[in-house]
C-alpha cells in the first residue's frame, strides 16, 4: 500500500460518530411514525409499486430502494420538524420569561 492509502486509512480510522444528537429521545419518538407514513406513501401513491409485481429479484431491489429513501427522507424531516419546534420553543420561554 502506498502512502496515500495509509493517510486515507488512518484519516477514516480516526473519525468518530457522533450519535449524541441523533439518540436524543424525541428524534426515536417522532421518526417511526413519519417512516411509516412517509414509506406508505413512497410505496402506494409515489412509486407505485403494486402495479409492477414481485417476479424477480429487480422488484426486490426496487422495493428495498424505496424503503430507504423512505428512512432517509424520514431522518431529514424528523430532524427539521424537532428543530422548528426547539426554537418556536425557545421563541415562546423569552416572550414569556
Amino acid at each position: 500500500m502506498d502512502l496515500y492509502g495509509k493517510i486515507i486509512l488512518e484519516e477514516v480510522g480516526s473519525m468518530e460518530l457522533n450519535w449524541a444528537k441523533c439518540s436524543h429521545w424525541s428524534f426515536w419518538r417522532v421518526f417511526p411514525l413519519m417512516f411509516v407514513l412517509i414509506s406508505i406513501n413512497n410505496i402506494l401513491y409515489n412509486w407505485e409499486l403494486p402495479l409492477f409485481g414481485f417476479y424477480e429479484f429487480e422488484d426486490l431491489g426496487r422495493l428495498l430502494f424505496v424503503v430507504s429513501l423512505s428512512a432517509c427522507e424520514s431522518a431529514f424531516l424528523t430532524h427539521v420538524l424537532i428543530w422548528v419546534f426547539k426554537k418556536i420553543k425557545g421563541t415562546a420561554a423569552k416572550h414569556n420569561g
